[in-house]
């Protein structure tokens, strides 16, 4: 039977109910002056998201403490899914950024199948990301290392998409990636939204969606995005 891993154990999909799919319940470097805010923060405001229907939320931060989200985890009802993989270049610590590829897969593996930094929690979600519409030799390198621990693994793949869902689609399963198990957020950012920039954006992501990749819309009240 497939299984899902969250922060505070394996649980079955069914169990997940209503779920909020790209969420970032703490930031990928809290200060240690800023623990204890940082949980109670996080405690309160997934705990308001439970009292209106909220079951699970995804974590899409890929670099991240662990210890602190394990804590929050304790004290709320909701069940936080957890990522890994790297984030966009700019944001990436050095200890990431300069990996080998064969480092970098060796992380994203031990994550999703052993634990994270010393722990027994398992990351349920990959998650890469650009910002530009071509793929850099670096972000190349990190999404064939996510395509290949979904071949191996069955982990889905989530993706930072601002300009790139097409591109980013084809590269993930051009390299071995289950195109049902890719997930591409932001799709909506950073195009124009008049005449043919528009029919072209949707042709791109009408194909997307036929060929089983799922795409969120998630950008909207943000006005510099998307109008």
């Amino acid at each position: 039977m497939p299984t899902v891993s969250t922060v505070t154990g394996i649980v079955s999909p069914d169990s997940l109910g209503t779920t909020l799919m790209h969420e970032h319940v703490l930031a990928h470097d809290v200060p240690e002056d800023k623990y204890d805010i940082s949980i109670e923060l996080a405690t309160q405001w997934l705990n308001d998201a439970a009292r209106v229907g909220i079951d699970t939320v995804v974590a899409l931060t890929p670099v991240r403490n662990i210890k602190l989200l394990a804590e929050v985890a304790r004290r709320s009802p909701v069940k936080i899914i957890v990522s890994t993989g790297a984030y966009i270049y700019k944001t990436m610590k050095p200890a990431i950024r300069d990996l080998s590829e064969a480092d970098m897969e060796a992380r994203v593996m031990r994550e999703v199948t052993e634990g994270i930094d010393g722990t027994t929690i398992r990351a349920g979600i990959i998650k890469v990301a650009t910002n530009e519409a071509e793929l850099t030799a670096l972000d190349q390198m990190i999404f064939r290392c996510a395509a290949r621990v979904n071949q191996a693994t069955g982990i889905p793949i989530s993706t930072h998409a601002v300009c790139a869902a097409r591109t980013q689609f084809d590269f993930l399963v051009n390299h071995g990636a289950n195109p049902k198990q890719t997930f591409f957020t932001h799709v909506e950012a950073g195009f124009g939204w008049q005449g043919k920039a528009r029919e072209q954006m949707a042709a791109s992501f009408l194909s997307i969606a036929k060929e089983g990749g799922r795409l969120l819309f998630n950008n909207f009240g943000y006005d510099f995005h998307t109008p």
